[in-house]
Parts: structure tokens; sequence; C-alpha cells
């Protein structure tokens, strides 16, 4: 009787030390933190309530942390939601504390039993054990289990562990012991549990408000009414369960890692002139909204739960390519509007995608899914590889010739067949009374369209097809101006259809205007092309004639560029040749946040002009008084527009609604001059 008195006063004094409002401890009785090797991580934990004290008013950190005290840790990290099961587990009953922090860690699958049926909540942890449910909980990618680590004991650890544990060690999240070793089998303290948490998490966002600035690799946001801005991250962001249905905004965020959106509701996930190079949306209800606006970018977004994908008021690419993963639930319904690049269907529950409105200009089926259409909503192309007919519904439009495509009659679907009626040559009519059919004037059958999106379009014809070239490197063909057809890849690189290799084929644009910078953050900027065909042009390889495309390249609404590449074949690839017009330069040394451009004159090819004596000097009205560009008066460096005047001189105008000048307008508008047709460039070149 003593020994079970003992040890449920023991696990009641854990769980205390556990609950929230436990804490017992304050800044005055941190005895045995202050001056601990972990105080700075302690006191971060236990002043944001993420970490209680014990009745006495100390923390143990040398002391060996249990299984439910670090899952009720990391549960508290990410504040999540409490779970409708019962356990499974001989060791676990409703009746224990910490009953509802075990089931949370096995629900979101970072803790399992073991073979006895049991979960052994009281047994401390070993610090390889510690990785794994870590690296579980935070979904960090494994690294080979065969890699090499810079602690010596980590490549004879067991299988189940060495890949987390390598992972954490060489991602260094975690640095060993003074003799080089990990220490697999070694129980981890309260402190060493700590610290590791706050390592991966970073900062740990857990009340609402703004935050901006945030420096730490990673990020936590636990909970609902958050923004985030003006913050560059360059591990992951986490938008947790705590987030529930509430409201998360990210203002002008740039994630180069992944963002997992497991919290946030039908109200919103608001992406707003962010980039996000990689988006993983598991809401446990599907009830989840994420809403892409202004010049947003989100590279690949993997889809493992229902949710609503949405985009309005875009300037920038939006969600550019969703994935539906295998590993999807059952009647998941994804909803989706906007355009979307690219939609790869790899769940195995065959879910259903809602097309709302806008434009899917590439589906791909690697499972069975049910297609819903809304009127005036369109998927361009449809790849299937799987067996059996795909249903679609609505009145959108299915551009697909493919006979497995089966609507529903009297759809607007173009190509595929209609579902059979199930009582041909017959209406609803009562058939023992005769009908007599009323005849149909004839009618004219309503032309077929393929349509593509292609924004800012540039148009040019080549013998009898047509063309259009517009921003984020889009391009589409047509032989009737009705049907149109994409042969570009947008921002892919390398191998990218209009210009190979992007970042090295055209640095000397992305030198001024950014690659990775500024508005631009987690990919590139290249907008409102002009093709246009030179047969003047003189080639490297000393033939005449090319396909001249005029780009812009920008990194802020100010800073751009105007750049020339060619090719002898107008799909390409564009070769480089020069940047011969810049905006969005200063007076004296600036630079935009989030970039490490030096936007002073002397770094664009103004210099030399200056040291040419083409132009005297730098124009003083260029400048505000403050020394920054005046856009007012002179434009951005963007939208190029080749033509010919009545005398066969080639000249370029720039931004809509700007008087026509020569290339070299925007440096000084005095100047007469126009383009050297052998090299595309203007007359006042050097």
């Amino acid at each position: 009787m003593k020994r079970m008195m003992k040890k449920v006063t023991a696990t009641l004094l854990t769980f205390t030390m556990l609950l929230p409002g436990a804490a017992f401890a304050d800044s005055s009785q941190k005895e045995d933190v202050s001056g601990h090797w972990a105080k700075e991580q302690l006191s971060t934990w236990i002043d944001s309530g993420l970490m209680q004290g014990y009745p006495d008013g100390s923390y143990k950190p040398n002391q060996p942390i249990t299984r439910a005290e670090l899952a009720t840790l990391i549960n508290r990290t990410f504040n999540l939601v409490e779970v409708n099961s019962s356990s499974k587990f001989s060791d676990l009953s409703v009746q224990d504390p910490f009953y509802q922090e075990i089931l949370k860690a096995v629900a979101n699958g970072y803790m399992n039993g073991y073979a006895d049926g049991t979960i052994k909540p009281d047994s401390y942890v070993s610090r390889q054990e510690a990785a794994v449910m870590l690296g579980k909980a935070y979904g960090l990618p494994l690294q080979s289990a065969l890699g090499s680590s810079a602690l010596s004991d980590v490549k004879g650890l067991p299988d189940w562990s060495r890949s987390y544990v390598n992972t954490l060690v060489n991602e260094g999240y975690v640095k060993g012991y003074t003799n080089g070793t990990f220490g697999p089998e070694r129980e981890i303290t309260r402190a060493e549990a700590v610290t590791l948490l706050q390592n991966i998490s970073g900062q740990v966002i857990n009340k609402s408000g703004t935050y901006s600035n945030i420096t730490s690799r990673n990020v936590v946001i636990n909970q609902p009414g958050v923004t985030l801005e003006d913050t560059t991250i360059e591990g992951n962001l986490y938008l947790t369960q705590g987030i529930a249905d509430g409201d998360v905004v990210l203002n002008n965020v740039t994630v180069k890692g992944q963002v997992i959106a497991s919290g946030g509701g039908e109200n919103t996930v608001h992406l707003q002139d962010s980039a996000i190079r990689e988006l993983l949306v598991n809401k446990l209800n599907g009830n989840i909204r994420l809403l892409a606006t202004g010049s947003t970018n989100i590279d690949k977004t993997y889809v493992l739960s229902g949710a609503s994908i949405e985009e309005q008021d875009l300037t920038g690419a939006g969600f550019l390519n969703v994935a539906l993963r295998a590993e999807l639930p059952l009647d998941a319904v994804v909803r989706l509007s906007g355009e979307f690049e690219r939609v790869e269907v790899d769940a195995e529950n065959q879910p259903t995608i809602d097309l709302i409105k806008g434009l899917i200009k590439q589906i791909i089926l690697n499972q069975p899914a049910a297609l819903q259409v809304g009127e005036g909503a369109v998927i361009d192309k449809v790849e299937i590889h799987v067996e059996g007919s795909i249903q679609v519904t609505g009145k959108g439009k299915v551009n697909s010739k493919d006979d497995r495509i089966v609507h529903d009659r009297g759809d607007e679907t173009t190509g595929g067949n209609p579902s059979p009626d199930p009582n041909p040559g017959s209406d609803s009519s009562d058939p023992s009374t005769p009908t007599t059919p009323t005849p149909e004037e004839p009618g004219q059958e309503a032309p077929a369209f393929t349509n593509v999106s292609v924004h800012d379009p540039s148009i040019i014809k080549e013998e009898d097809t047509y063309y259009v070239f517009g921003s984020h490197i889009e391009a589409a063909k047509s032989d009737d101006l009705m049907n149109w057809s994409t042969f570009t890849n947008g921002y892919t690189t390398p191998g990218n259809k209009l210009y190979g290799d992007l970042s090295e084929n055209l640095a000397g644009s992305f030198a001024w205007a950014g690659e990775n910078d500024s508005d631009s953050k987690g990919g590139f900027s290249v907008w409102a092309p002009d093709v246009y065909w030179n047969e003047d042009y003189i080639n490297e390889d000393g033939t005449t004639g090319a396909y001249m495309m005029y780009y812009s390249a920008s990194s802020t609404y100010i800073r751009s560029a105007i750049g020339i590449a060619v090719s002898q074949n107008i799909e390409g690839p564009y070769t480089y040749v020069d940047t011969i017009v810049y905006s969005g330069f200063t007076k004296n040394d600036a630079k935009d946040a989030d970039s490490q451009v030096n936007k002073k004159w002397t770094n664009t090819n103004i210099q030399g002009l200056v040291d040419s004596e083409v132009l005297a000097g730098p124009n003083p009205n260029w400048f505000k008084a403050d020394g920054a560009y005046d856009n007012a008066q002179y434009p951005n460096a963007i939208d190029a527009t080749l033509f010919k005047d009545e005398d066969g001189r080639l000249w370029m105008l720039t931004v809509p609604g700007q008087a026509v000048f020569s290339c070299w307008s925007l440096i000084q508008r005095q100047a007469e001059r126009s383009i050297r047709e052998k090299t595309g460039r203007p007359l006042m070149d050097v």
C-alpha cells in the first residue's frame, strides 16, 4: 500500500508540474535555474508558460524527463487539441492525470506503444528516443541512416533511431558531448529536452498580436489572431492545431523551408505579399481556407486534408503547383479558386476537386478523382494515368477529348462522353400517353475554344502560328486564335524552356533587380516581355536574324531592369545579351529591405555612359530631395514594346501610359536616340 501511495504521489507531483496553472515558482524562486548551463533556454520557456515548476518552487533541470512530461511539453508547444478516443494501453487509464497528453502524442504520430501493450508514461526518455519523438513531431525530413555524422557513436545506432539522430546532429539542433559522442542510451534531462525543443522550435508565438522581423531559424504559431510580417524564415513555419478555426496573417513573409498548416479555419490563413517554397496543408477536419493575395508566390502546395485554396487580387504567381498526397483521407474535398499551373493527384481515396472558379492549366490524375468545375471555370489539360472513367460535374469546361472523361448531361464540358441516358428515347411524361416531338430549328454548332492564361501578353506571328509571351515566363501558341496550348514551364530552373538555367543565364539582370531578393524573396520575378523579330541582328555565328526578347526583371515596384535575350528559334531557349535600362537607382548608397543590392546609380550602366562621355553626369532631376529615385517623374523599367517608325528606325516604348521615348529616355529624356538593329542595344550604348 505504501509503494502504491508513493507511485500515486510521484505521478501527481509530475502532473502538477505540467499543468498550465501550476506556475508555483516565480522569477525569485528559480534557484535551480540560475547559473545553470541552460538558463537562457529554461527562462524563455518558463516566462512564456511553456514550462511549469514543481510545488516546491524548483524546476529540476538535471532530472531525467519522463515520456508523459516530454509529450506534454511537445503538446504545449503545438497547443494540440484534445483527442476523443479511449486508451488501448494497459497502463493508461482515464483517471491518469496525463491521460490526454499521451493520447495526443499517439494521435499525432510521434509516440507509439510497446509490444506488450503498454505505453510506459512514467519511464524516462533516452536521448535517442527523444530524437525520434521530436523528429516525428516536427516532421523533419530524415537524412540517410548511412550518412556521416559529426558524432562518433551515431553510426552504430539501431535502425529505428539512427536517421532521426543523424538528422538532428547534421542540422545543428544537437551538438553532443565534449568527447564527441551523442550518448544515445543516456536519459535526457529536463534541461536538455527544453534546449532541444527550443533549438528546433525557434520562436514559439503563443499569444495573439502582431509580430515582425523575427530572426529564429524556425517559428511556431499556436494561437489564432496572429499577424506575422516583414520576416524571413530560413527553416520551417508551423501553423499548429492551436490556431483551431481562427485567423493567421502572413504579410511580407518569406519561408525558405516549409509552412506546415495544421491550424486555421474557414475564415483564413491569409498569405499576403509572401514567398513560400513549400506549403503542407493538413487540418484534421479539413476546414481550412488558404488565401493568397498581392505578390504571393507558393512554389509547391502539398494537400494532406480537405482544404479551400484561393487566390484574389494577385500580382504574384500564387499557388503554382498543387499536389494531393496519398495520405488524403476518404471523402476529402479540395476546393480551388484562382489560376493554378499544375494540379497532381496521388490521393488513393478518390477525393473531389472542386474548381469553383478560375483555371487549372494542367491536371495529372495518377489516382482517380471526381472533378467538379464551376460555371466559367476551365481545366485546360488533363493527363489520366489510371483505369476507369473520371466523373465530371458542373457547368465549367474540361478541354480534353479523352473518352474516359464522363460528364453529366447538359454540362458545358468540352470533350469526353456524356453520361448515358438511363431511359433513352423517352421523357418524364406518362409512357402511356403518346407524345409528338417538337421539331427543332437547325442550329449552328458553337465553336470550341481551348483557353490558356498568359498575363501581360506580347503577340507575334511566325508563318501560320500565333504566339503570346507574358509575365512569369509563360507563353502559348495557336494556329487559329481560338485554341491555345502552352509550351513553357514557368520559373522552373535549370531546364527552363525559355531561358535554360534561369539563374545563370539572366545573372546580369538579376544582379540589379535581384534573385531571391526583396519582394521576390524565395524566387524570381520576370515580367512583361516583348518578342520582336530583328532581321538585322548579327548572331554570334555571324548569321543574321533573331528573335529578341525584351524582358523585365523586378525586385520592388520601382527597382527594375529591362534586359535582352535572343534566340533563332521563337520557342527558345533565349540567350542573355545585355541589360539596357535601369530604374529605382538612388543618388547615394542604399539598399531595400531583404536585399544586398546597392541601389546607387553608379551600379547601373549609367556609370559607363558617364565614363565614355556620352553623359556629362547623373541628372539631378532623377532624384528626390532625399536622394531616392523620383518615380513620379521617371517611369519604372518594365513593359517594353518594340516598333519601327515611318523612317524604319527601331524604338522602344516603356510603361503603359508614358510617352514614346527612345530606349534611353529613362536616363535623358531630351535624347532623340533609337535602337541599333544589329545589336538590339540603344544607339547611346558604348
